[in-house]
């Protein structure tokens, strides 16, 4: 069962906010939820054991990062924006 469509722009304006103020507890948060989705072991492989992750949880993982990458990239430019006007 997936999320409503209305509530995915919802949730990666909270992820730019989070960015925006606290871009180290949004990777910590980020890690302690990897592997996204349940991780799938297909043994018998020519290379040994190899891992697959849900592509839609990938996906999601991937525009949590963007979004907090991008509202801390805001907020440096913003202090830095300051810091000139300032000096």
């Amino acid at each position: 069962m997936g999320k409503p469509v209305w509530q995915e722009p919802l949730e990666q304006l909270a992820h730019f906010a989070l960015g925006l103020v606290a871009p180290a507890l949004c990777a910590l948060r980020e890690w302690n939820q990897w592997p996204p989705g349940d991780v799938h072991h297909i043994l018998g492989m020519p290379s040994g054991k190899t891992e697959f992750a849900p592509l839609d949880r990938v996906r999601d993982a991937y525009r949590d990062f963007t979004a907090y990458l991008i509202g801390a990239q805001v907020a440096i430019c913003v202090l830095a924006g300051l810091l000139v006007w300032r000096w």
